[in-house]
């Protein structure tokens, strides 16, 4: 993930946490919102350089944490700094006293196969946009070759309407088709950065 994109995530997070925090809703023009938002990003733009600790801030403070998270107490450990186990000790509810955790005996010779880093992706969510391109003897190629690529009709349909996101890796399994098919500079119907483990 860019730098760019990782800056334009932390901005909107930020902002929208900032507005959470003051209880406060924008009561000004639409015009002067995007001003607002364009002289922020560029103050954040300047400042932020998002590193493993800054994700796993906005991770937990996104309330993203999942039930089986595990969490390292090994300070000492030469990767503590960089992954998300151990960083996350620091947002641990303070009224958990048990749950999963990760043995300080698990880094051997300096690496751990528990190590995590967090990472931003950008999925993607629905595809009515690309069939809305499609010619008709295409789309109904195109519904045959995904369902088979997806695994069945309920799928593919979760993913065609947006229910279902799509990992870089299916966006361009789909999109190196259109283009196979002469259908160049297709999007999906909306992106979102997301923080994934």
């Amino acid at each position: 993930m860019s730098i760019f994109s990782q800056k334009k995530l932390a901005f909107k997070l930020i902002f929208s946490y900032l507005c959470k925090q003051q209880e406060y809703i924008l009561p000004i023009p639409s015009r002067s919102q995007n001003l607002l938002h364009e002289t922020f990003f560029k103050i954040i733009n300047n400042l932020i350089v998002m590193t493993q600790a800054d994700l796993v801030r906005i991770f937990f403070a996104n309330g993203e944490t999942p039930t089986y998270w595990q969490y390292c107490f090994n300070e000492q450990c030469p990767l503590a700094q960089e992954c998300a186990h151990q960083l996350s000790v620091t947002y641990k509810d303070p009224e958990q006293t048990d749950g999963y955790s990760i043995f300080p005996d698990a880094n051997k010779n300096g690496k751990c196969k528990h190590f995590l880093q967090l990472c931003l992706v950008k999925r993607a969510y629905g595809m009515e946009h690309i069939l809305d391109e499609l010619k008709r003897k295409d789309s109904t190629e195109f519904r045959m070759r995904m369902t088979a690529y997806f695994g069945s009709n309920t799928s593919y349909y979760r993913f065609k309407l947006g229910q279902t996101a799509l990992e870089p890796e299916q966006q361009q399994y789909i999109l190196a088709w259109c283009k196979k098919h002469g259908y160049d500079n297709l999007k999906f119907d909306k992106y979102i950065e997301e923080i994934v483990a």
